[in-house]
C-alpha cells in the first residue's frame, strides 16, 4: 500500500478486487455445468425417449425417462448460458468501475505492478488459472 493513499479508499479498492474475483469464480463455476449439461445432452441424443433414466431434484434423485428429462436439461442448460452472459456483462460494468476508482485515486501503478506480479510466473497456463484439469 502506498503511503499516500489513505486507508479506506485502499481497503475499498481492494474490496471491489475481491468482488470481481467472485464475479469471475462464479462464471467459471457456471461454464463448468454448462459443459455438464453438454455432456448429459450428448450422450442422452442417441438413447430411446422411453429409457429409465434418474435425475437429481433439489437433493432427491426421480426416476423418469428419456423424453422427460432431455427437454428440461436443455431448458436448465439456456438458463446457464443466460446467466453467465448476464454476470459477464456485470463483470466488465464493475471492472470499469474498479478502473475509474483506481485512476481517481492513483491506484493504477499499484493495481498494474500486482497483474504484473501474477503475470510474471511463466509455469502459470491459462488452463490451470481456469482451474481445469486435463
Amino acid at each position: 500500500m502506498s503511503r499516500s493513499v489513505p486507508v479506506e479508499v485502499y481497503n475499498n479498492f481492494q474490496r471491489m478486487k475481491k468482488n470481481l474475483e467472485a464475479y469471475s469464480q462464479k462464471i467459471t463455476e457456471l461454464e463448468g455445468e454448462r459443459d455438464e449439461h453438454d455432456l448429459v445432452i450428448n450422450s442422452m441424443e442417441d438413447m430411446d425417449d422411453s429409457r429409465r433414466c434418474f435425475r437429481l431434484i433439489g437433493g432427491v434423485l426421480v426416476e423418469r425417462n428419456v423424453g422427460q428429462v432431455g427437454p428440461a436439461i436443455s431448458e436448465n442448460k439456456e438458463r446457464i448460458i443466460a446467466s453467465i452472459q448476464a454476470l459477464k456483462e456485470q463483470y466488465k460494468q464493475e471492472e470499469q468501475v474498479l478502473m475509474k476508482y483506481a485512476k481517481e485515486n492513483n491506484l493504477l501503478q499499484e493495481a498494474s505492478t500486482n497483474e504484473g506480479e501474477q503475470k510474471a510466473d511463466p509455469e502459470i497456463t491459462d488452463e490451470q488459472k481456469k482451474g481445469v484439469l486435463l
